[in-house]
């Protein structure tokens, strides 16, 4: 519990309009830090990821590069290369906090 604005908020809930928002439990970190992730998937944790591009035709059509998701999200498709893009945690977010 902590205070927030004059209001105790819960552990790992978020202040939302002057109301406590839980937030969605997130899964254990090895299930999500080792893994690779595709378009249309939920994102489990607002981070920073590695986005890389398919090769096409044996070209590279972007260079890998960053992305910021937040949770609950969807990771989006590449307009070039579609839904053979992928995501892997780079450096997940810290708790932000709304007043």
């Amino acid at each position: 519990m902590k205070l927030v604005g004059g209001a105790v908020v819960a552990a790992g809930a978020v202040m939302v309009g002057g109301r406590e928002a839980q937030a969605e439990s997130q899964p254990a970190r090895a299930e999500w830090e080792s893994r690779e992730f595709r378009p249309g998937e939920k994102v489990p944790i607002t981070a920073v990821y590695d986005v890389i591009h398919d090769k096409i035709d044996g070209q590279s059509h972007a260079a890998d590069h960053q992305l910021t998701l937040a949770a609950g999200g969807r990771f989006p498709n590449c307009k070039v290369c579609q839904g053979w893009v992928k995501f892997r945690l780079h450096q997940a977010g810290k708790e932000v906090t709304y007043f």
